[in-house]
């Protein structure tokens, strides 16, 4: 679950770090919306590979994830 908070701090990213190799994929692609004249299809097709990431780990991991949740869920 650490891992989808980790991938998501684009307010932190976008604040604190300087260097845009740093930054995480969701701050390059809204600082690709904003450079503009950038056509909706490159946006989705760039959505789209940034998701394929967190989409395989989570279908990878599933199994732990559930289990843990779960176990975190039993009382006693």
């Amino acid at each position: 679950v650490a891992f989808f908070f980790a991938w998501n701090e684009y307010l932190y990213a976008s604040i604190m770090l300087g260097q845009a190799q740093l930054m995480p994929a969701s701050v390059g692609l809204s600082t690709l919306k904003a450079i503009g004249r950038t056509p909706v299809e490159q946006y989705m097709a760039a959505g789209l590979i940034f998701a394929i990431l967190p989409i395989a780990f989570y279908l990878f991991m599933q199994r732990y994830i559930v289990s843990g949740l779960t176990a975190g869920a039993v009382k006693g």
